[in-house]
């Protein structure tokens, strides 16, 4: 008796010690909204209400020594201990972001009146706790409670990345950096493969070459080739990966429970980390789509492990062959999964015989080895015929990583994050596959000895195609590249957590899921890029401009519109922009009321059908246009007309007001760049080249050790053309003996 008293004595300090924090943090709100409060006062008044507390506790306490309320008190302090765990956070986010505290605000104004709430209304609270707590924990339950979390959580995984209207996200995409990362991933391949340009012949390809045909076809269905086709296709496969992860991941770790929250978990540490601000979907290749085909080979290899079904070995290796061709930088370590998966079959005991029982298996085994290989070079053929048995082109498939990894001008060194101060992610870089490593040591022991079942393999052979994609972070280790492949590193984990929590009693059991769930909730509606992304849980009407959802940058905590030329030097500057106006519109998300707003001068000022149909007019129907300017792609999107250059485009867009050239994309050789296009030029001797009006000014000085401004290219374009016809953005330039100029 004496101990469950001693116990509801601690359970009445723990409550007080809450409390008093509760009533700190309300006494500095009040006091902050009339003169910032000095620390030593603010700690007088939490000793106070400590004190205070405790002596009416001891108090309540001698007047009734029993410990018939201490379950109540118990459940009362969770739920104070949770309140007052989210003030603190909410108090933390408020300090970390004080350049932007409204949204931290709203949400510790909601939070000090629940936590008021929560001690007028406690009986009527706590009964309805009993009765969901008792509905939770009924075994009857446990099947319909199941379904319910199934539907609900694929209704909420598409609900959290479906943004309902998406020319305001793509309005700032084009105020934020002019579509920089948007049309290098997608947009200029994708245009060449909707006019069945052949990759590593016509133009090159960055990201593999079946990527570009994928959405080209997609889009064509859909009625054409556009900036929102695109984004549709883009957030539609993000959404389909997510849901059939959730849907596959049921099966593995069967608890619907463990599996919402690891799939929380995965879309927080991968779609809404620091990397990607202001948006996932700003940078395509840092999303889902760039593996999107891992899936559908690791579902085929569990399928195989499970039944034992021969159709489901041959289907894997013709989707990994698939994702070869799909995207070289990612689908060869699915190539290296499959591989592995072949290798454990054959090592471990209990499946050797799945593979090899004879010697006239050694056929069979080769063909399997060999088969998603030949299957890639099938995809490969289809699409680049004769051209795949040349030299040529398989040097134009390796001149960019060549570049941009071998020599290292792309990389950056694994101690990178050390070097700057960055331990945290720095560490983190180094458990990862610190983590794949052991999970492939420790079940591999552990199923070759039999001490694990064979359905354990497929761990393994997740942890061998983790390791592969972590090269993109070992090979260019930068603050936040291990977030991009993260979602294996998560299932793993998840793997280790269900074989914790299924050590422990039912009771126990449950209640971590529940609190893993609960955590992995708080991770995800907590986090700032969560909160301004643009779904149906935005706090805002327009996310997009609302100083309460738009985050500045980072670094230097500026506006985020047209962030990467804003403070060009005025050297670099030319009389008068390509439009003939000194005004470069260097607009923030201030100069607009609203996203409709933003969304008005997007349409307005993304339009270049007067440059269109000039190009039109001075090319045929399918004939490729030389284009070299900003915004290549929507020019030549807009005329109906495919690329001319093999690096296409040409050069990185910036705001069509400035007054400043356009630097060239190449992420390759520079004098090999110009080379090559100049060589091009030559050869084909085009009629006309489309240039835009603001390389006709005479190059400024500070020009003049720039070779990544085009200088080079547009010297000889002006050494060998003439202009012919002004059009609004771009000049029509003639060969040879120019006419004047109409």
């Amino acid at each position: 008796m004496q101990s469950e008293q001693l116990k509801v004595w601690w359970l009445l300090s723990g409550i007080v010690l809450l409390l008093s924090i509760q009533a700190l943090l309300m006494v500095k709100t009040a006091v902050d909204l009339v003169s910032p409060c000095p620390q030593v006062v603010l700690f007088l008044f939490w000793l106070i209400f400590f004190i205070v507390g405790e002596i009416i506790a001891a108090y309540c306490f001698r007047k009734r020594q029993t410990a018939a309320g201490g379950q109540n008190l118990r459940a009362y302090l969770i739920v104070e201990a949770i309140l007052t765990f989210l003030l603190l956070s909410g108090w933390v986010k408020m300090i970390f972001y004080d350049y932007r505290v409204e949204m931290a605000r709203r949400a510790f104004d909601v939070l000090l009146m629940l936590a008021v709430l929560n001690k007028l209304c406690w009986p009527q609270i706590s009964g309805a706790g009993k009765r969901i707590y008792a509905l939770l924990y009924d075994r009857s339950n446990s099947k319909i409670l199941g379904q319910l979390i199934v539907v609900g959580g694929t209704l909420l995984l598409a609900l959290i990345i479906f943004v309902p209207d998406n020319q305001r996200v793509l309005a700032r995409m084009y105020m934020g950096e002019q579509f920089l990362h948007y049309e290098m991933f997608v947009m200029a391949t994708g245009w060449a493969a909707f006019n069945k340009h052949i990759f590593y012949v016509d133009q090159i390809s960055q990201y593999g070459m079946g990527m570009p045909y994928v959405f080209a076809q997609l889009t064509r269905w859909m009625g054409g080739f556009s900036h929102e086709h695109v984004f549709l296709v883009l957030m539609t496969a993000v959404i389909f990966y997510y849901v059939l992860m959730f849907w596959f991941s049921l099966r593995w770790f069967k608890s619907a429970a463990l599996t919402l929250a690891m799939m929380l978990w995965g879309i927080r540490v991968q779609m809404f980390h620091p990397g990607v601000y202001p948006f996932i979907f700003t940078y395509p290749s840092a999303t889902v789509v760039r593996y999107f085909f891992d899936l559908f080979v690791l579902a085929a290899i569990f399928c195989h492990l499970q039944r034992g079904n021969p159709g489901w070995l041959w289907a894997a290796g013709l989707l990994s062959g698939f994702a070869v061709f799909y995207m070289d930088s990612t689908g060869v370590f699915l190539l290296a999964a499959f591989y592995a998966y072949l290798v454990c079959l054959l090592i471990m005991p209990y499946t050797r015989t799945v593979l090899y029982k004879t010697p006239r298996d050694l056929v069979v085994l080769a063909i399997y080895f060999l088969w998603p290989v030949a299957a890639a070079f099938g995809f490969y053929y289809m699409v680049a015929g004769q051209h795949l048995f040349t030299a040529q082109f398989w040097r134009n498939l390796t001149e960019f990583s060549e570049y941009f990894l071998l020599t290292g001008k792309g990389t950056l060194p694994i101690y990178e994050n050390f070097k700057y101060h960055n331990f945290w992610a720095g560490l983190v870089g180094l458990i990862i596959p610190a983590v794949w490593v052991f999970t492939i040591i420790y079940v591999g022991a552990m199923c070759y000895f039999k001490k694990f079942s064979r359905r354990n393999i497929f761990i393994i052979v997740v942890c061998v195609y983790g390791l592969g994609i972590n090269h993109y972070y070992i090979m260019r280790a930068v603050l936040t590249t291990y977030y991009v492949t993260a979602l294996p590193f998560i299932f793993v984990c998840g793997y280790w957590l269900k074989i914790l929590f299924w050590s422990w009693p039912r009771r126990k059991r449950s209640n971590a899921v529940l609190v893993l769930l609960a955590v992995s909730f708080y991770a995800l509606f907590t986090n700032h890029n969560f909160m301004s992304y643009p779904n149906v849980f935005n706090w805002s009407h327009n996310p997009m401009v609302d100083p309460l959802t738009a985050q500045p940058l980072p670094a230097d905590l500026t506006t985020y519109f047209n962030h990467l030329y804003r403070n060009s030097p005025e050297d670099l500057k030319l009389p008068a922009n390509s439009l003939g106006s000194k005004n470069e519109e260097l607009y923030t998300e201030g100069n607009f009321s609203s996203d409709d707003d933003l969304a008005a001068y997007y349409h307005q000022d993304f339009d270049f059908s007067k440059d269109a149909q000039l190009i039109r007019s001075l090319t045929q129907p399918g004939e490729e246009a030389a284009l070299i300017s900003s915004f290549e792609v929507k020019i030549l999107i807009q005329a109906d007309r495919p690329p001319f250059f093999y690096y296409f485009p040409l050069s990185y867009s910036r705001s069509k007001h400035m007054r400043t050239m356009p630097l060239d994309s190449s992420y390759t050789n520079v004098a090999l760049f110009n080379r090559r296009t100049i060589d091009q030029l030559r050869v084909a001797q085009p009629e006309y080249i489309f240039l835009e009006k603001i390389f006709l000014y005479n190059f400024p000085k500070a020009y003049a050790d720039k070779p990544e401004n085009l200088i080079p290219i547009v010297s000889y374009v002006r050494a060998h053309y003439a202009p012919y016809i002004m059009g609004e953005y771009v000049v029509a330039m003639k060969r040879k003996m120019a006419g004047a100029v109409k």
